[in-house]
């Protein structure tokens, strides 16, 4: 049949709770808005209300309530409503600060509702909440729902005022307002007189004495009383006049039996009623302000937005043939509104973590909750810095969707190897046909990079790209707490006075205008440990003017490299470059120059092995030497070695096995008697060839 726009209609709602014994209130509800708030009372109840604006007895100083109306107040709003009968008092407490978003791009939403504080809305149409909003819908939303188009079938007939929230998270504020809606659809109706009535289904009142009436084959009656009958089958109603008229006509009235009201739950939520029985029955809702049965349908579509959830009992009258027969009740229930979405817990206070991450996925008891984890993903590039948003995270595959067994699952994300590891989970929570949204979680696991910048100062560092350390005892408390760390330097690292000590297997790694400064006596010691050190400037400054023989690095029972390094060093008297005992130590591709007062070498070693290959070393002293070792293993290759000074040596070695190799020895000696390019005593087990000696 044809339907367009011709009656409102609403529920005759009696809640499960039978809430009739308080005052419900649609509009307003506590909080700070930023617009003016809409009163609405639902009145079903029937009962009359006051109110007042300032906290005051509604009774003796407030108003009628008579519908819904504007409440034209700004700042702190007390709303007090009582009933004109009885105690029940409602007391609402909230404030207004207007904003209308004039700024945001989602300011012509907002100015849909600002001023008005309502949106009248029809069956079938869009409320188009912008995306970058949130939304409640609904009387006890606990939640919001990131914004989207809202609408409902355009068949529905309800007419019914509703609440709706939004919310801008980015800007912390919120707006209220109430959506009116209204049916699109409406029915026939033409009413069919007959001379009698009835009640209930199974009782037949008669209004015209001045006829005779029949039942089925039972006998003509004059009714004084009214009839009880059964309405399990049908019947047949006749009658005619007292009075003799030609022909004496009958007329009659069909009654079919009784139909029964069934309920089909449609795949969007809605709700079709329909009536199995004799296709000639039609439904009707009562009509406000009426309050009567007028349009007619064949169904009645129920629904309503999504993100709301309503229920309760619908009372339909029942038609045939345009007559009513009687009420059927059911219970319904509208629930749209999504599960709110499962919480994320972790031990991780950030996108970067140091350690094996927990995360514990969390949905309320009688929802269900589903998830998706990511394959572990190798990051290759430390040289990059990553967040959450990171475009390379975008290929990384996602494993199927799992049905968690209970309401809580943890999830253990572990490092794997020294890499830099990468995982992410999905998941949702499921409540009967609703499904929330889905939340995301993604988190990168590096126990073993960090940063360092002395130049950028950041809130509370952590050794990432985005909050490097800038504090050397800061970032070294850290990275000894571990047994391997790489640390990427970003210009100088200013190492301080006294001994500092690396006890985890570090790489230090020159990522912009990276630079070692040796402040006085200041010492990096290696123990139990090692330290690769690649294309970095080494400098010492300001050593003090003590006889005691200070060292840039001490290594024990520990392991040193300098690849591509260029190191220059000023001591006051006495000095070593390196002093190492039960160690090893690798210089390659690097350039050395270390001079003191009385005395320098380059390394000085005990029980040590010492390799070096393509580099360039001088030691400038009263006494210069290159390297001087007790007993371990020495092996030079290709390079470049000099001493200046009084005395000086380039090799001075005792109990040593190795290799000396294609070097070039080089001195600039004021006394050359007591100086040699290798002095090595009769426990020494060495190679020594193609080496080229200039001022020995």
């Amino acid at each position: 049949m044809k339907k367009s726009i011709l009656a409102f209609f609403v529920l005759f709602l009696v809640f499960l709770n039978g809430a009739y014994a308080q005052i419900n209130i649609i509009s307003p509800a506590e909080g700070k808005w930023s617009n003016k708030q809409m009163l609405v009372i639902d009145t079903e109840d029937k009962a009359e209300y006051f109110y007042s604006l300032n906290g005051e007895d509604p009774k003796t100083s407030g108003f009628a309530y008579d519908g819904p109306v504007l409440i034209d107040l700004t700042g702190d709003v007390t709303l007090r409503i009582q009933k004109a009968t009885g105690n029940e008092e409602k007391i609402i407490k909230y404030s207004v600060e207007l904003n209308k978003a004039e700024n945001e791009k989602y300011y012509s939403f907002i100015n849909t509702f600002f001023d008005s504080g309502i949106i009248n809305y029809t069956a079938g149409s869009t409320i188009s909440i912008p995306y970058d909003l949130n939304y409640a819908i609904g009387l006890g939303s606990e939640y919001y729902i990131p914004g989207e188009d809202i609408y409902m079938s355009q068949d529905s007939v309800f007419s019914r005022t509703l609440p709706c929230e939004i919310y801008d998270p980015a800007k912390k504020l919120k707006w209220r307002f109430v959506i009116k809606v209204f049916p699109q659809n409406y029915g026939s109706y033409s009413k069919y007189h007959v001379p009698f009535e009835i009640i209930d289904w199974n009782t037949i009142v008669f209004n015209d004495n001045d006829l005779l009436f029949r039942l089925d084959d039972n006998y003509w009656e004059l009714p004084k009383n009214s009839w009880k009958i059964d309405r399990s089958v049908p019947h047949t109603i006749y009658w005619q006049s007292l009075s003799y008229e030609i022909g004496n006509p009958i007329e009659y009235f069909e009654l079919p039996a009784k139909p029964e009201l069934q309920k089909q739950i449609n795949s969007d939520g809605s709700i079709t009623l329909k009536l199995d029985g004799n296709n000639e029955y039609k439904m009707s809702i009562l009509s406000q302000p009426e309050n009567e049965y007028q349009e007619l349908f064949y169904d009645l579509d129920l629904d309503t937005f999504y993100g709301d959830s309503i229920s309760g009992k619908l009372k339909v009258g029942i038609f045939y043939n345009s007559v009513f027969q009687g009420e059927l009740e059911t219970d319904y229930v509208l629930n749209k509104r999504p599960p709110k979405p499962p919480v994320i817990a972790s031990n991780s206070k950030g996108f970067y973590s140091r350690e094996d991450v927990i995360v514990q996925l969390s949905c309320k008891s009688d929802d269900v909750l589903y998830y998706s984890i990511s394959e572990p993903y190798l990051i290759t590039d430390n040289s990059e810095s990553y967040n959450s948003d990171s475009a390379i995270f975008s290929d990384v595959q996602m494993g199927d969707y799992k049905k968690a067994d209970t309401s809580s699952v943890y999830l253990d994300f572990k490092s794997e190897g020294e890499g830099v590891w990468y995982y992410s989970v999905k998941a949702y929570s499921v409540n009967g046909e609703n499904k929330s949204q889905e939340v995301f979680y993604n988190v990168i696991i590096d126990k073993y990079n960090f940063y360092y910048c002395e130049n950028q100062i950041t809130d509370k560092p952590d050794g990432t790209a985005e909050r490097p350390y800038n504090s050397f005892k800061e970032c070294f408390d850290v990275i000894n707490k571990g047994r391997y760390a790489r640390l990427m330097i970003k210009g100088p690292m200013h190492i301080p006075s006294g001994k500092n000590s690396i006890l985890s297997n570090c790489s230090f790694i020159n990522q912009e205008d990276g630079e070692l400064i040796f402040s006085k006596d200041s010492t990096i010691e290696i123990k139990s440990s090692s330290l690769v050190l690649k294309d970095f400037v080494i400098l010492q400054e300001n050593s003090t003017a003590s006889d005691k023989n200070t060292s840039l690095f001490k290594v024990e029972n520990g392991v040193l490299d300098l690849f591509n390094c260029q190191v220059g060093a000023i001591f006051a008297k006495n000095g070593s470059f390196i002093s190492c005992f039960n160690s090893s130590v690798n210089i390659k591709d690097s350039i050395i120059a270390i001079s003191s007062a009385k005395y320098a070498s380059v390394i000085s070693g005990t029980n040590t092995n010492i390799i070096a290959t393509d580099s360039i070393i001088n030691a400038t002293s009263n006494t210069a030497v290159i390297f001087s070792v007790n007993k371990g293993d020495v092996k030079a290759r290709k390079n470049s070695f000099k001493v200046t000074g009084q005395i000086g040596r380039i090799f001075e070695l005792f109990n040593v096995n190795g290799e000396i190799l294609d070097n070039d020895f080089k001195s600039d000696l004021t006394n050359k008697n007591n100086s040699v390019a290798i002095y090595s005593d009769n426990k020494c087990l060495l190679e020594i060839k193609e080496n080229e000696d200039y001022g020995f």
